[in-house]
Parts: C-alpha cells; sequence; structure tokens
C-alpha cells in the first residue's frame, strides 16, 4: 500500500472515530438532557446573570408555561419582587462562595404556602471560570406539615402523661421501661432517668417476678390477655422498698410491628385506709347498736335487783335486830320453857347462826357494791356505744380515761396489770367527739395488756400520764410490756399490719386510732423498746373539733 493511500485510510478511521464520539457525546447529551427534564424535583440551569438557561417539566409545571417558553427569563419574571430579589442574592452568594448550598424556605406564592428544600450548586468550567448555577427544588411542604402533626401529637401525649395524676409507665415487649412520666416519679419515689431502660419488674414485688415475664411473653406470642385491657388490684414496690396497693389499667399498643405495654397506675393505699376505717367503722357501729340493746336489756332487771337487794337489806336489818333480841332472852326462857330455848340453840346450830350474824351484812354490801359496778359498767357500755358517734362536746379527757379502763377493769385484774393515774391538778377541756375518744383509749389500753400477757411474766403495769399546754392536752399511755422491733415501729399505724399472731388481730385498731387523733386535729406517735415497753403520745389541741352548733 502506498504511503498515499495509507494516509487516506487513516484518515478515513479517524472520522468514523470521529463521528463514533460525537454521536456518543450527542447520545450522552440526550440522556442528561432527557434526566434533567424528567427530574421529579424542579431544576433548573442559571446563567451568570440569573437568567434561566434550561428548566425541566416539573419546574415548568409550576409556572403554567413550557420549557422553551422559560428559557431567557428569570425570577423577576415569575416571582413577586421581594421573593425574586432574595432568588437573585442567593444566586449571586452560591457563585462568588463556589459551594454548594441547600436552603428550606417558606414561601407564599400566590396564596399558597409552601415549604420548599432548594439546593443550589455553582457550575464550574474545567478551567475554574463560573458560568452559572444548577437549582434543585424540593416541595417539602407535606412532610414538614406531617413532621410538625407528628411533634405536635408527641407534645400532646407527652402533655397527658405528664398532666395526669395517674402513674403512666410505658415498657416494650420485653418489659423493659421506656416512659416514666412525673405522676410515676411521684409514687414510686425514682426518677425517670433511674428507671427507663430498666426492667419493669423493680417496681413489683419479687413474688410478681416470675408471673409478669411469663404473662407479657403469653401474650406477645399469642395475644391472649390475661390482663391486658382490663384494671385489676395488684401490689407495687417504691424504691425505699415499701409495698403498697394499687389499680394498674393496662392496655397493649402496636407501634410498628413491635408491641408496647402502657400501663395506667393509681395507688391505692388511701382509699385501702378509708375502706378500712368505713369497715371499722360499720363494725363498731352494728356492734353500737347491739351494745346500747344489751345494756337496755340488762339495765332493766339490774334496776329491779338493785330496789330488791335494797329492801332486803333494810328487812335483815330488821330481822337481825329481832334475832338479837331472842337471843338475849334465851337465858330467861331456859327458866319457863327449857325445851324452846333447847330447840332454838340447835336451830342456831343447825344453821350457823354465828357465821350468818357475823357474814350476813359483809354478803349484803358486797352484794350491793357487785351491782353497782355492774350498773357503771352497762352506763359505760351505753355511753361508749352511743349511735350519734358524731357528738361533740367539750370534756374532761380524764373522764374518757377512767370509763375506758373501767370497761377492761375484770380482765385486768384476772390478768394482774396495775394501772398507774398521774395527772396535773388541772387540764383544760377538749372539744372533741367523747365516743370517738373513748374508742382511740380503749385501743391503747387493749393493746398494752396484750403486750404484758405476751412478755408472760403473770404481773404488769399500765401507766397514764396527763399534761397540757395552754392549747393542748397531753395522753401519755406507757405499759412494761414486750415491746415492738424497731423495724416495725414505722409501719405500727398502716392498715392490717399488727404485730400479734395470725388471727389474733386484725391490724386495724392503730390505724382506726390513728385517724380519729388525725381528725380531731391531733397527733400519735410511738417509742418503744423490745422486752422493755412501749409508749404511746396522744397530743389533741384544746379546740380540736368544730364548736357545737
Amino acid at each position: 500500500m502506498s504511503p498515499s493511500e495509507r494516509e487516506d485510510e487513516e484518515l478515513g478511521y479517524l472520522r468514523r472515530r470521529c463521528a463514533e464520539l460525537e454521536a456518543a457525546l450527542e447520545e450522552q447529551r440526550d440522556r442528561r438532557h432527557l434526566l434533567f427534564r424528567n427530574l421529579p424535583h424542579m431544576a433548573f440551569l442559571k446563567d451568570q446573570d440569573s437568567s434561566f438557561v434550561a428548566v425541566n417539566e416539573a419546574f415548568a409545571a409550576e409556572t403554567e408555561k413550557t420549557p422553551d417558553e422559560l428559557v431567557g427569563l428569570s425570577d423577576l419574571d415569575l416571582y413577586p419582587a421581594d421573593l425574586a430579589q432574595k432568588y437573585r442574592a442567593d444566586d449571586r452568594r452560591i457563585m462568588q462562595s463556589r459551594g454548594r448550598e441547600t436552603i428550606v424556605e417558606k414561601h407564599v406564592v400566590g396564596g399558597d404556602p409552601r415549604i420548599v428544600e432548594v439546593t443550589k450548586s455553582p457550575l464550574v468550567k474545567d478551567d475554574g471560570e463560573i458560568i452559572g448555577l444548577l437549582g434543585v427544588f424540593i416541595d417539602i411542604t407535606k412532610r414538614v406539615r406531617a413532621e410538625e402533626s407528628l411533634r405536635a401529637s408527641e407534645r400532646h401525649y407527652r402533655l397527658l402523661t405528664e398532666g395526669t395524676h395517674d402513674a403512666i409507665v410505658v415498657a416494650d415487649h420485653a418489659g423493659t421501661i421506656t416512659l416514666f412520666n412525673p405522676a410515676a416519679e411521684d409514687t414510686f419515689g425514682y426518677t425517670a432517668a433511674e428507671v427507663v431502660g430498666s426492667p419493669i419488674t423493680m417496681l413489683m414485688p419479687d413474688e410478681f417476678h416470675q408471673k409478669h415475664s411469663s404473662g407479657l411473653l403469653r401474650f406477645v406470642e399469642t395475644r391472649n390477655p390475661s390482663i391486658v385491657g382490663k384494671t385489676v388490684e395488684l401490689r407495687g414496690r417504691r424504691k425505699n422498698g415499701e409495698e403498697f396497693p394499687l389499680d394498674l389499667s393496662l392496655s397493649a399498643l402496636e407501634e410498628g410491628e413491635e408491641t408496647v405495654f402502657l400501663g395506667a397506675i393509681r395507688d391505692t393505699s388511701r382509699r385501702k385506709i378509708m375502706e378500712a376505717r368505713l369497715v371499722q367503722a360499720e363494725k363498731v357501729s352494728s356492734l353500737a347498736l347491739m351494745s346500747a340493746g344489751v345494756a337496755h336489756e340488762i339495765n332493766n332487771p339490774l334496776a329491779y335487783v338493785g330496789n330488791n337487794l335494797a329492801v332486803i337489806q333494810r328487812d335483815v336489818g330488821s330481822l337481825g335486830r329481832f334475832v338479837e333480841s331472842i337471843v338475849s332472852a334465851l337465858p330467861d326462857l331456859d327458866v319457863g320453857r327449857p325445851e324452846i330455848t333447847r330447840h332454838l340453840r340447835e336451830l342456831a346450830e343447825e344453821i350457823d347462826l354465828d357465821y350468818i350474824r357475823g357474814n350476813l351484812a359483809r354478803v349484803m354490801t358486797s352484794t350491793r357494791d357487785g351491782v353497782k359496778k355492774v350498773a357503771t359498767i352497762v352506763e359505760n357500755l351505753r355511753s361508749f356505744s352511743r349511735v350519734d358517734r358524731a357528738r361533740v362536746d367539750r370534756i374532761d379527757v380524764r373522764e374518757v380515761v377512767d370509763s375506758s379502763l373501767e370497761l377492761i377493769q375484770g380482765r385486768l385484774e384476772r390478768v394482774g396489770v396495775e394501772v398507774e393515774r398521774h395527772y396535773e391538778t388541772t387540764l383544760p377541756r377538749v372539744l372533741c367527739a367523747p365516743a370517738q375518744l373513748n374508742q382511740v383509749f380503749l385501743n391503747l389500753f387493749l393493746n398494752a395488756l396484750q403486750a404484758i400477757e405476751a412478755k408472760g411474766t403473770g404481773r404488769g403495769r399500765i401507766g397514764v400520764r396527763g399534761s397540757s399546754t395552754r392549747d393542748e392536752v397531753t395522753i401519755d399511755v406507757t405499759d412494761d410490756g414486750c415491746g415492738i422491733a424497731a423495724e416495725k415501729l414505722d409501719q405500727i399505724f398502716d392498715p392490717f399490719f399488727t404485730t400479734k399472731d395470725v388471727g389474733e388481730g386484725t391490724g386495724l385498731g392503730l390505724s382506726i386510732t390513728h385517724g380519729i387523733v388525725n381528725d380531731h386535729g391531733g397527733h400519735i406517735d410511738v417509742a418503744s423498746e423490745p422486752g422493755e415497753g412501749t409508749r404511746f403520745r396522744i397530743v389533741l389541741p384544746v379546740e380540736g373539733m368544730p364548736q357545737p352548733t
């Protein structure tokens, strides 16, 4: 092949190669143009003067013009002047900085508020010359509205959970705490930071742990509820270890593919105390009605017995004088009627006349004393069991103390308990409900008696000491019984708590006592030493109850 032919062949190859490259470049430009025009977001190209060089279909659709109609126009031709000037200032700043910038803005165009995310990048040639700007507009109005709605919902949810008086605890499907509202902090004594991320079993007594874990697992696997969707009574455990009764309303919520559990918890300690007081009050009311009836039934025949004993004692005295006259006449009768004196002496010996003469008066006196004591007990019983238990009166507390002691005097004597009473010379009279205070002191004396019996020494002492200031009366009730362990003193006034053996106490007496004293505006405290005894101190304000009307 000649040199000229070789040159022609090389030139032909170069021409074909150039044509191929031009075709590939054209195809690439067409693809880029096609991609640009069909982007789902609004896109545009601007020159150095911020005039549109090219726009895509999405951008053109927003302006209600064709892409070709927009070429050569600027923002001043499309938008209000203030918005157009802002766009042009942004363009200049970005081209000068040579850096890409993304801006989220809220615009109102034609009365329609829009939130857009604008990304603008300078167009730079290989030699570093800035020839224009590429911009992409993304309408994020719906997304922002959804995010705002979600945040509002979260704020609303947070306000609801934080504002409610019920403790709200949320746990995931594994039983891990994810939310702990302020009311829950108050109820359990933990801060949210201390419990979030921890197992919910930390809020329960140990005996509920396994049952709780298996119940959650069963629900997640089978959707078969045991307590989900119901309100149940359970027990919780505070940070200090104290257990307390609660009502739990448990709901299961679907969060995506996960299940979360929301528990609304209400501390029912105070309600239980009030229920216990109500039960006790109903029992006492029933006992009061029965006692009043029994006292009435006893009082009537007792009156007959008392009156008859008075008559009998009077007549026995007369008979005694008659017998003394006969005895003094026996020597004279021996002279004229010895058979009569012999018979009288035999009869006197048979009936042990000397014993009767020496003891009859004493027997009659002790019998009348016994009847008086029974009458006193009946009167105290009637006073204690008054149906109008809310009656308010101004009384001497010593009278209430003595009346309460009288009710158990027989038992005190049988056990061998000595009662020592020491009062200030004068104690101010207290405005109170006497029947309720009677119950307070009766409970304390019975507790003291039982403590002495539990010690098992066969004897004991109960001390009552009264003192006062101008505004308060203080009564100390002490005993030398078995005492109370230090770890139990904090619970001694809790309802249903008792230091006695099962079946020997309801655990309500001291709770009721505490409630009555508080209702009078006073307070009660306890001090005890195991094996040495216990002291209860009751402080009552002189003006403890509303004035009677």
